[in-house]
């Protein structure tokens, strides 16, 4: 599988691999590996600071009372099933990882953590599912301003006459990477 998947992203052109994973404060980041270290690098392509899942949402600096040192290091595990070419940057792809410590799932990885209650939950015979809802504003510059796209009500038909090319797009980018689209309305203006 190893010496295929490196051929599947050399073939499609890809030149990074994304190793994204999300830190405690709920940040979505990435390191970026190429293509062409990533044979030799596969099972664990990259780490961080364990201090990484100390950070806060507002700066890269370790909260005092999160007890995480800048000392050591949390290594992330790609999970390969979840690896996607992006469509909006066709030469990367990305993969969502795990946190790992000495070859053991780390208890601080979030990932990990959702593992495990979805395991708990099982056990009491609980099915866990899930949804989300994803906002957004649309904007548009206009003499130097950033503006909303549209000035219409909620749910109008206009704004979705108005908005289609960039949500039609954003929809074809969402398909090609496997995440499904089931609905769309806009708030008020935008």
């Amino acid at each position: 599988m190893n010496i295929e998947l490196v051929k599947y992203l050399k073939l499609a052109g890809v030149k990074f691999v994304r190793i994204t994973f999300c830190d405690n404060a709920n940040v979505i980041r990435a390191k970026a590996i190429h293509t062409g270290i990533l044979p030799d690098n596969l099972e664990y392509p990259t780490g961080v600071t364990v201090a990484q899942q100390g950070c806060p949402v507002m700066h890269d600096t370790v909260a005092s009372q999160s007890g995480l040192s800048p000392v050591g290091e949390a290594w992330l595990t790609p999970d390969w099933s979840t690896l996607r070419i992006l469509p909006y940057a066709p030469t990367h792809a990305r993969v969502i990882a795990d946190f790992s410590r000495d070859g053991q799932p780390w208890s601080l990885c979030p990932r990990n953590f959702l593992k495990r209650a979805i395991a708990a939950a099982q056990q009491m015979g609980i099915e866990v599912m899930a949804a989300f809802e994803n906002e957004f504003s649309l904007l548009s510059s206009n003499n130097e301003q950033i503006v909303p796209t549209d000035d219409t009500v909620f749910a109008s038909s206009l704004s979705i006459d108005l908005n289609r090319e960039i949500i039609d797009a954003i929809t074809d980018a969402l398909i090609a990477q496997e995440i499904i689209v089931e609905r769309y309305s806009n708030r008020q203006g935008g």
